[in-house]
């Protein structure tokens, strides 16, 4: 199947060229009660952007079914399964990943639904942590409204022990290096309100993207379709346009029954409801007439039923 354009990235390069932004932190990036005026982009931003654009970094938009699952305790548990397993370095040292998340407006009083596009930059730093800048762009009263990073964010992963064998994983989010420079800016409603919101949104979409890098290129049943720009590019730098990165969509492919069976996923089909499988360990026998045992990493699934989401813990056999 033939995929249609899904990054967004040329849009923030063509809303830097024009001028044409606003800022995200420490404004809440989904309000209007703050107006930030006088407040200048720096240097290293623009140098950030510039090396993003031209480093052919792999880039992937995560389709919206596939987010919805992203909030799941059994994605939680992966996670985990992730972090003991020692397996939580992301694919790339670079990353691009996209994602519409929902969000509101809030102006003069009123609150309007939108959907907004969190476009993250994810970079290895190589000491267990990531670093993430994100973007974001929404459709707000008809016109596209750029909001560009204030900081650079430090993810940490950390297992966090709730006792009774419950054990879940959590992201610490720190803001690392701070991009705007405020010389004179006006301020207009509850700043400290709005500075506390903006840290949860980013926090909560940073833990996101950073457990996307890190499960869905991993994930039996997701399956990844590369959008071909190059046909598409010729034309738009012959107008003067920005190049479109290359980029894949990841998306649900096929969902396995109970049975071990394979089908390829139809949205909206009531007999394939997704659900999330978790990471796992199992016991696997080996060695002179399997006398030895050891512990080996399940990676995650899509299938169609729910329960029994763990694997049973019985003996598998490896030559």
């Amino acid at each position: 199947m033939k995929r249609e354009v899904a990054t967004q990235w040329h849009k923030i390069e063509e809303a830097i060229a024009a001028d044409d932004f606003t800022v995200g932190v420490p404004a809440n990036p989904v309000t209007r009660s703050l107006d930030l005026r006088g407040i200048r982009i720096t240097s290293s931003l623009v140098k950030t952007i510039d090396l993003i654009s031209a480093a052919k970094i792999p880039a992937f938009f995560v389709s919206e079914e596939l987010c919805h699952m992203m909030c799941g305790d059994e994605v939680n548990h992966s996670i985990v399964a992730l972090m003991d397993a020692g397996r939580t370095k992301l694919p790339y040292e670079h990353m691009i990943v996209e994602f519409d998340a929902p969000g509101d407006i809030e102006c003069d009083g009123k609150r309007t639904q939108i959907k907004m596009r969190v476009i993250t930059f994810i970079g290895d730093s190589g000491k267990g942590d990531w670093f993430v800048i994100m973007f974001r762009r929404a459709i707000v009263d008809g016109k596209p409204v750029t909001m560009l990073p204030a900081q650079t964010l430090i993810v940490t992963p950390a297992i966090i022990d709730e006792g009774n064998g419950i054990r879940k994983s959590g992201m610490d989010v720190q803001t690392s290096h701070v991009f705007w420079d405020t010389p004179n800016y006006k301020v207009y409603g509850d700043f400290e309100k709005a500075r506390h919101e903006a840290a949860r949104i980013d926090a909560s979409d940073a833990t996101v993207a950073v457990t996307a890098a890190m499960l869905l290129l991993h994930t039996k049943g997701v399956e990844r379709d590369v959008v071909d720009v190059t046909k598409l590019n010729k034309s738009r730098v012959k107008a003067g346009k920005r190049a479109i990165i290359p980029h894949a969509v990841l998306h649900i492919g096929t969902i396995t029954s109970r049975d071990g069976t394979k089908r390829k996923y139809v949205p909206g089909d009531k007999l394939m409801v997704p659900h999330w499988r978790r990471g796992h360990y199992r016991k696997q026998k080996y060695g002179p007439k399997w006398s030895m045992e050891r512990d080996i990493y399940i990676e995650p699934m899509i299938v169609n039923y729910k329960g029994d989401d763990v694997a049973p813990a019985r003996k598998t056999l490896a030559w």
